[in-house]
């Protein structure tokens, strides 16, 4: 297929097409094994208990030594 520089069409794209995912964050992630990676810094600690929140099996794991 030849390049011909013209803008794809959003269509075809998927765009306007809907959630591929219906529900909540909530419904997806309860009663789901996550496994998190940086699980001891900023985001990674906030996202575990968020997720734990929801009903999510939360296994973290990280570099960082605990202390």
């Amino acid at each position: 297929a030849a390049v011909t520089g013209r803008k794809p069409d959003r269509a075809r794209l998927g765009e306007g097409t809907g959630p591929i995912v219906e529900g909540t964050v909530e419904d997806w992630y309860t009663g789901k094994r996550v496994l998190v990676t940086g699980g001891r810094g900023f985001l990674g600690s906030h996202l575990c208990v968020a997720l734990a929140a929801v009903g999510a099996e939360v296994h973290a794991v990280s570099r960082t030594p605990p202390g």
